[in-house]
């Protein structure tokens, strides 16, 4: 499943996403920055360093409102990295 990918018609192959990701997780082939789906451990960084915005993350609201409106019951999980989101 691929979280973080490329819209290619955006892509100028400028190598930021190339350098600033820490896993190594981005190859570049025929002028064109693609996310490794098997090595991207789903950070951001890619996407906050991309200037012409063409790496995106896949949104999964529309499946979370979905199940949401649906008559059974639902359970969430959230993230163990989810406390790190929280400010006093």
């Amino acid at each position: 499943m691929k979280i973080v990918y490329t819209k290619s018609e955006k892509c100028r192959g400028c190598y930021a996403c190339v350098r600033e990701c820490p896993c190594k997780a981005i190859k570049v082939e025929n002028n064109l920055a693609e996310v490794i789906p098997e090595l991207c451990v789903t950070c951001g960084t890619c996407v906050r360093v991309c200037a012409p915005k063409a790496k995106l993350i896949e949104s999964g609201i529309g499946v979370v409102q979905n199940l949401l409106e649906a008559s059974t019951a639902v359970v969430a999980v959230v993230s163990s990295s989810f406390p790190a989101a929280i400010t006093d």
